[in-house]
C-alpha cells in the first residue's frame, strides 16, 4: 500500500481524499465493539496512515473527508472529524484549512 501511494503521489495532477477508515473492510475492528471508540482511539489507530499520505502527497493535494453514512458503523461524524483534527494538530492553521476546506473547494471548483 505504501509503495503504491508513493508511486501515485509522483503524479502532480493526483489529489487524495483521506477518509473511509470507519468502514468494516479497513480491518480496524471498531465496528465490532459494543461501544464506539473515542476520537483519541481513532487518532491513534488511523494516524500513521493519515500522516503517511500527507507526507507523500503534501498538504496542498490532500482533502480530509468522511465516508458517511458508511463510516457510521464505527463512530459519529463529530468523533470522526475530531480524530482527523487531532491527527493533523501539528500542522499549521493554514495547512489544516487547506486540507479540511480549501483544497476541496479548489479541486471541485466550489465558489
Amino acid at each position: 500500500w505504501e509503495e503504491s501511494m508513493k508511486r501515485l503521489a509522483k503524479f502532480k495532477n493526483v489529489y487524495v481524499k483521506i477518509g473511509g477508515f470507519g468502514m468494516h473492510w479497513t480491518g480496524f475492528g471498531f465496528d465490532e465493539r459494543p461501544t464506539p471508540p473515542s476520537s483519541d482511539e481513532l487518532a491513534t489507530a488511523w494516524g500513521p496512515y493519515v500522516l503517511f499520505v500527507i507526507a507523500a502527497f503534501g498538504v496542498d493535494r490532500c482533502m480530509m473527508e468522511s465516508n458517511f453514512p458508511m463510516d457510521k458503523i464505527t463512530c459519529s461524524y463529530t468523533v470522526l472529524f475530531n480524530a482527523l483534527k487531532k491527527i493533523t494538530r501539528s500542522y499549521s492553521k493554514e495547512d489544516r484549512r487547506n486540507m479540511f476546506e480549501l483544497n476541496a473547494k479548489r479541486v471541485y471548483k466550489i465558489k
